[in-house]
């Protein structure tokens, strides 16, 4: 549905893109890209480039959204990690980058 991430290696990526990456995990550009480089791929570590979405997931309680660690929460909507389900109490607004269970306020069991 989506172009792979490898495609744009040496060409441009304009804020907002979504492509897949890694498994097909889907992610958004976060910022113009000028040129995408094979070592700076989505992950955690390139964080100010691509954030992690999810657009499958429902985020019910039946069908919550998995959660690793590049994704901005949205209020009401539940995420799972590490076997744990949280409902979201807040939207971050922002990508957050910490685990779930590390949230204090954001989120409950």
């Amino acid at each position: 549905m989506y172009p792979h991430w490898k495609e744009y290696i040496g060409k441009s990526l304009d804020f907002g893109m979504k492509v897949q990456y890694d498994d097909n995990k889907l992610y958004r550009v976060r910022q113009n890209i000028a040129t995408v480089l094979e070592n700076k791929a989505p992950s955690i570590d390139t964080a100010v480039l691509y954030e992690e979405i999810n657009e499958t997931a429902a985020g019910t309680k039946d069908v919550p959204i998995p959660y690793n660690n590049n994704m901005t929460l949205e209020e009401s909507k539940y995420y799972s990690q590490d076997g744990v389900t949280y409902k979201c109490t807040r939207s971050t607004g922002q990508a957050m980058y910490n685990s779930l269970k590390d949230f204090v306020g954001g989120t409950s069991r």
